[in-house]
């Protein structure tokens, strides 16, 4: 048996991703009037791996979904890093009475972009 020797490299980064107090959230219909407080700060953890021939990055983000915006945020993020957009996975936590769910994403906002791209407010 042959074994091949590879070198990984591999890093991470959390962020606070919270949305800020006065704008208007998604989750709840009946919801008229922006948020007054924050009941509980939101993260995104990106980890990127990078074997010397095709890096990832994974992007774990406290939101609802990134919904019509999954492309936008996966050519943004390629064109930082210039990792293909084929090779970055994108899951969405979500909080629900008291439990957390994990789905492969598809409610950004251009301040949520600037936040992920540029580490944070």
């Amino acid at each position: 048996m042959a074994f091949i020797q590879s070198e990984f490299r591999a890093g991470w980064q959390t962020i606070d991703v919270t949305p800020p107090v006065g704008c208007y959230l998604a989750g709840y219909a009946a919801r008229t009037e922006p948020a007054t407080g924050v009941y509980r700060r939101l993260f995104a953890t990106v980890v990127a791996i990078d074997d010397g021939g095709d890096p990832a990055i994974l992007v774990s983000i406290e939101w609802l979904g990134f919904y019509d915006r999954t492309e936008e945020a996966r050519r943004r993020i390629s064109k930082s890093t210039g990792v293909d957009g084929n090779q970055i996975i994108l899951i969405i936590i979500k909080q629900t009475e008291n439990r957390f769910l994990a789905t492969a994403g598809s409610c950004l906002t251009e301040w949520n972009l600037q936040c992920l791209w540029f580490g944070g407010r």
